[in-house]
């Protein structure tokens, strides 16, 4: 049996919307297990330490990606990304990205994209999702808007895994 088992055959019911809408972080050594299932391998139950539960962010519209790149020059590298941009600036924002970039275990992230499919990130040891870069902008003029753009990411070796779990929060 060969390498490959399937192609891709054009979908016209295929949805496909871009953006995020919504995103959900968590300290990943508070993930104590998740399974997969299916021929899909969608995780299908995710187990939290006791009282841990994932954090949920909303961002502007049109604001959120979820990018990932694949590097197969010397064994498979998935470099994943996560943009997003918060309206405002406020003392909680402030806190929140502090929490972030003090995560030195990394955070797991379930993000959801415009088309309701939800995505899981950060899952393999030592591959976790961290905040790679942040930036709090008051903007310049009156009719500019203040904003906290985000973005992080993990190197990993697998994709992101299609998430079908009930998201702990």
């Amino acid at each position: 049996m060969g390498c490959i088992s399937g192609g891709r055959l054009k979908n016209c019911d295929t949805q496909a919307a871009a953006g995020l809408g919504r995103l959900w972080l968590a300290d990943a050594t508070e993930v104590d297990s998740f399974t997969t299932a299916g021929t899909n391998g969608a995780v299908d139950t995710i187990t939290m330490a006791a009282a841990a539960v994932f954090y949920e962010f909303e961002f502007l519209a049109d604001t959120g990606q979820l990018l990932e790149e694949g590097d197969n020059t010397n064994g498979i590298i998935v470099t994943q990304t996560i943009n997003s941009v918060f309206k405002g600036k406020t003392q909680a924002d402030r806190n929140s990205v502090e929490e972030m970039y003090k995560c030195n275990c990394g955070l797991v992230a379930i993000v959801e994209d415009s088309n309701g499919q939800k995505w899981f990130l950060g899952y393999i040891k030592n591959r976790e999702v961290k905040l790679l870069s942040f930036s709090a902008d008051t903007g310049t003029a009156l009719g500019e808007q203040s904003q906290v753009a985000l973005v992080l990411q993990a190197i990993t070796t697998e994709p992101a895994l299609l998430f079908e779990a009930t998201v702990p929060v």
